[in-house]
């Protein structure tokens, strides 16, 4: 992982609010106790109070903290909501880290003063710990819990549940369990993935926990779902990098064989190996990519077997079905019968890639491993050296692998002209040997491992969406206005067209008085800027009978004009026919007599559909968008969709 700070030169601790931050010691207190945070959401929050003057965009964030590992821009975000969860911070009124939309994280706390961290220290109070039998009176648990317990409808909800995870991670792991009756799959491989990321979590095991297999389920679809984008770009590079290091190779002994004395290969064989080497190289390198990609998402306690054995599988299924193929097609097409390798060599590499990657890259946590600088370079040779050895070590047992496979082949037919006698002989053998082969199958080991081991992707951190489909109900709608537009003058912007899509999410708060107005503008631009929505339409509606949407001016002598207004149109203390509840059915369990908000809502819009320009809310100078309480206050929740490119 990286280091932030140099430990050569003096560093300064930092003091803000109840907060002691300090790097040399790697320690947060908050009044002298301390408040654990993982690595590298420590490291974050030592970055951003360092750039405390500027707004710090994702991408250097991921560059310093996250260098040698590829996340998407879910890690970020759970991070800072983590260390806004430790720090006591609100996202919608920031005292300490503010989002800025579209662009980054700036911490905003004006009163930062910087000490000497050589000196006298605080005694550190012990770190508060919630035990079994030892919870708050007041269940935090409850709700919490009922959170995590079903599936999410949507990756708006999924955060939310990540979210409640790491937050009954806090409170206590133990507890949290123990309250979890039931099975629950989900929820336990929840707490599970979320274990990772939040510094005060306990042991969440699965085996010898309820429905173990369900759990194991849940928790590679989470895994899996999370690191898919990432895992899918990872075997893309790495079947690309084994499939160049397969087309050098082969053209090398394409070309060598050539030249050697006594060589009847015309220099035809120089493209013809290089193409083999290719198609070889890749195959092979997008089954151990794959394999390797796909552990290191599943397993994050057992990496280095993980990466073994995700190795060994995806380079053993390959070459069976090379190996199958292979035979199959030179009996059917040319009659031959040439013994064609495949699986057990790629059992073999696969795992010792595996091994290699694992070994240089031990060092690394939080996420999938993509070594820079230095670090790629010791990756790319100890995987190259991996698979050197264990191609060695599978000719010296009699198992070819390209090169020795294009010899046998070339022996049994009649007029072949790529047999690598000539090759052994330039060793001192009178023909292709056990030298020649340990030689030749070492160096395709060597090449291969160079190829596949991960190269550094350009744009490891890029923000990694799915983005939702338009649904077909509304793609149907916009090929019948298609259909019937009348012609009209076109202004062309130059920028290639994008594919619609269409985003939800469900804004949940409580509100605090009676007639309240919520200013919602800032979470509606902070959520396009996260749909990626550049141009389209925004839907914010409200779900309840006693709430309104509507788009005005925000300030305070004007709000207070708005509450006198709402008063005199329908008043809090006139007579409501609904307000009497002997004269009404099926009324709920403290049901409040509302029929004053039911009046003032019915005069006022439940929802306001937004022009968006530019990734943002395409408002005049004044105008913001309230959720207007009316019978407060309650827990409400507002639902929007955005819909655009």
């Amino acid at each position: 992982m990286s280091t932030l700070i140099c430990p050569n030169r003096s560093m300064p601790r930092y003091c803000f609010g109840e907060f002691v931050l300090s790097p040399r010691r790697r320690l947060l207190l908050r009044n002298g106790r301390e408040q654990p945070l993982i690595p590298r959401y420590f490291d974050l929050l030592v970055f951003l109070i360092e750039r405390r003057g500027d707004a710090v965009h994702r991408r250097e964030i991921f560059d310093r903290v996250w260098s040698d590992v590829v996340v998407s821009d879910g890690a970020l975000s759970q991070a800072i909501r983590t260390i806004r969860r430790v720090l006591d911070d609100d996202r919608r009124e920031p005292r300490f880290v503010r989002t800025v939309s579209r662009h980054g994280y700036q911490f905003v706390f004006v009163g930062v003063t910087e000490e000497e961290d050589d000196g006298g220290w605080p005694d550190k109070a012990a770190p508060v710990a919630i035990t079994e039998g030892s919870a708050p009176s007041d269940d935090l648990y409850g709700p919490l819990i009922q959170q995590i317990t079903h599936l999410p409808a949507s990756r708006t909800e999924e955060e939310e549940q990540r979210e409640a995870a790491e937050t009954l991670h806090a409170l206590g792991t133990t507890e949290a369990l123990r309250r979890l009756t039931g099975s629950h799959p989900f929820a336990r491989a929840l707490l599970r993935d979320t274990r990772w990321d939040a510094a005060e979590a306990g042991p969440v095991p699965i085996l010898g926990g309820p429905d173990v297999i369900s759990v194991a389920w849940h928790l590679a679809r989470l895994r899996l779902r999370r690191g898919a984008g990432i895992a899918a770009a990872r075997w893309t590079t790495a079947s690309i990098g084994g499939g160049a290091a397969g087309a050098v190779g082969g053209a090398v002994g394409g070309f060598l064989l050539a030249v050697a004395p006594g060589s009847a290969a015309p220099p035809a064989v120089v493209p013809v190996l290089a193409v083999i080497g290719a198609g070889c190289g890749a195959l092979a390198a997008a089954g151990v990519g794959a394999g390797l990609s796909i552990a290191e998402s599943l397993l994050r306690s057992r990496r280095t077997l993980a990466l073994i054995a995700g190795g060994a599988v995806g380079g053993g299924v390959v070459g069976l079905l090379v190996q199958l193929i292979g035979r199959w097609s030179l009996a059917v097409l040319v009659g031959v019968d040439a013994p064609v390798n495949g699986g057990l060599e790629g059992l073999v590499i696969g795992g010792a890639a595996g091994l290699g990657f694992a070994v240089a890259t031990a060092h690394v946590n939080g996420g999938l491993a993509a070594p820079r600088g230095l670090g790629r370079l010791r990756a790319a040779m100890m995987t190259a050296g991996a698979c050197g050895l264990a191609a060695l070590g599978l000719a010296m047992a009699g198992r070819s692998l390209v090169g020795g496979t294009i010899h046998a082949i070339t022996q049994a037919s009649i007029g072949g002209q790529a047999i690598l006698t000539p090759l052994g002989r330039l060793l001192g053998e009178p023909g292709f040997g056990a030298v020649s082969a340990a030689l030749i199958s070492t160096g395709e080991g060597l090449v291969f491992g160079l190829g596949c081991s991960q190269p550094e992707n350009p744009q490891s951190h890029q923000n990694l969406r799915t983005r939702s489909p338009l649904p077909e109900d509304f793609r149907s709608l916009r090929a019948d206005a298609s259909a019937r537009r009348a012609p009209m003058d076109t202004i062309t912007t130059g920028a290639p067209a994008c594919a619609s899509s269409c985003s939800f999410k469900r804004i949940n708060l409580t509100t605090r008085y009676p007639t309240e107005f919520v200013d919602l503008t800032d979470q509606l631009n902070e959520f396009l800027a996260a749909a990626g929505v550049q141009a389209g339409i925004l839907n914010v509606q409200t779900l309840h009978t006693t709430t309104a949407v509507v788009v005005n001016e925000h300030e305070p002598l004007l709000l207070s004009d708005f509450h006198a207004c709402i008063e005199r149109i329908a008043p809090r203390l006139a007579v409501y026919n609904h307000d009497d509840m002997s004269r009404r059915a099926e009324v709920g369990v403290g049901e409040p007599p509302n029929g004053h908000a039911h009046c003032r809502a019915l005069l006022l819009p439940t929802a306001a559909c937004l022009n968006v320009v530019g990734g943002r809310l395409a408002l005049g100078r004044w105008q913001r968008v309230f959720l207007v309480e009316l019978d407060g206050p309650r827990p409400r929740a507002i639902s929007v969709v955005a819909v655009g490119e």
